[in-house]
């Protein structure tokens, strides 16, 4: 038991009262006395106790009706009567009252310092079952949310495989009606304005939907070749292709900035495309009734003086409901989620910040309850990796760069 045990004992006659606080004081626990039940009664609710020893006969309240009220006041509480006048009908009552134990005037002290001790270790079992029961509670929670996870992450891979055979199909309905389309353009009169302007609508629409088909079999497909010198604006467009439609369904209006001085960066495509998704459908979530989406691209040069590392940042800001502050810690924590509803995983935003800091990057959130929230992603235009053979490059070509600004020396 942590701390030491606190025993209140009560009774009238004060040597008993004083000499029974001085012989447990000496055992090592913590004693407190009172003269009455009403004294007891008050010291109960203004303090915490482990054990009560109660003298049964005691002027003014009855000692079971004090052990009722003790028991209202603190239904933890472990109390042990003592009587000079044992009878059956006294030790049944104190049964029902819920006594721990009864102990006869006159008592050796070791009867006394035994039943404190059987008391102790019962609260400590009693404590350490509890805790026992609690974990278990938690274990059979984790394992349903475990099962439910690997039932969504089964049914997942199932409607993948089902999307990728459906977008065949589709892809080869969009051929056959790019073919007939083609047809009907020869033989339509060019004068024919409306059925030209129709044929014209056709075509712009199949290519349309099969650009669809392409990204977002491309999002579904884990990448193979590694990071690729990629203009991060088109990547940007490519996503937005796939949800545009989906976002304007619920009223979201979208609003793009590119910055046309940002330099290739070298990116895992659909990783990356992964992230900027995962980040738009979180908008999506914290804007239900509708909104706002701004999206803007920038690129932060590094001063030459520092050699640091310039970034392109992609900054996505809604006018959602906002992250409570206490949440916002625990937002890129696995299976985190402030939605209730179940299809949410709670993985989209971890795995986001682990696919940029794989990329040598970092993601940022500031959030306002009311009045939105935003994502910052920083990618860097070099990887580590590049640095790194850039830097062994100019070893073997027999460049030296001195540390303390001296110069550039070619060998």
């Amino acid at each position: 038991m942590e701390g030491k045990v606190h025993i209140l004992v009560v009774d009238s006659q004060p040597d008993m009262r004083d000499m029974l606080a001085d012989v447990l004081e000496d055992e090592g626990y913590r004693v407190t006395t009172a003269a009455n039940g009403y004294e007891a009664l008050e010291k109960v609710r203004a303090i915490s106790f482990n054990i009560v020893i109660i003298d049964v006969k005691m002027p003014g309240l009855n000692s079971m009706e004090l052990v009722r009220k003790l028991r209202e006041a603190d239904s933890k509480l472990t109390i042990i009567i003592m009587t000079g006048y044992s009878s059956l009908e006294t030790s049944v009552e104190a049964v029902r009252t819920g006594v721990y134990d009864y102990i006869t005037k006159p008592f050796q002290v070791e009867e006394m310092l035994l039943a404190i001790k059987r008391a102790v270790k019962e609260q400590e079992l009693l404590r350490e079952n509890k805790k026992l029961a609690g974990e278990l509670e938690e274990a059979e929670r984790n394992l349903k949310e475990s099962r439910e996870r690997l039932y969504r992450s089964e049914k997942s891979a199932n409607i993948g495989r089902l999307a990728a055979g459906i977008s065949h199909e589709l892809k080869n309905l969009l051929g056959i009606i790019n073919v007939v389309a083609h047809c009907l353009k020869k033989k339509v009169d060019k004068d024919d304005e409306k059925a030209t302007k129709y044929l014209r609508t056709i075509e712009k629409d199949v290519n349309h939907a099969n650009q669809l088909i392409l990204n977002l079999l491309s999002l579904s497909r884990p990448g193979k070749d590694g990071p690729r010198l990629i203009d991060i604006n088109e990547l940007l467009k490519e996503t937005l292709t796939l949800v545009e439609h989906q976002l304007s369904l619920q009223n979201i209006k979208v609003m793009a900035e590119y910055d046309s001085s940002l330099p290739q960066a070298p990116v895992e495509i659909n990783q990356i495309k992964q992230v900027f998704t995962n980040i738009i459908f979180n908008a999506q979530e914290a804007m239900p009734l509708g909104g706002e989406l701004h999206i803007a691209t920038h690129f932060k040069k590094a001063p030459l003086e520092l050699n640091g590392s310039s970034t392109i940042e992609i900054k996505f800001e809604d006018t959602g409901y906002g992250i409570p502050e206490n949440n916002l810690p625990r937002i890129f924590e696995p299976f985190f989620s402030t939605s209730d509803r179940e299809e949410k995983s709670g993985l989209g935003l971890p795995i986001s910040r682990d696919i940029v800091r794989r990329h040598d990057g970092d993601i940022e959130v500031r959030s306002k309850l009311g009045v939105g929230t935003t994502f910052l992603i920083k990618l860097p235009v070099k990887r580590k990796t590049e640095k790194r053979e850039e830097a062994m490059m100019r070893v073997r070509c027999g460049t030296i760069i001195c540390e303390k600004d001296i110069g550039v020396y070619a060998g």
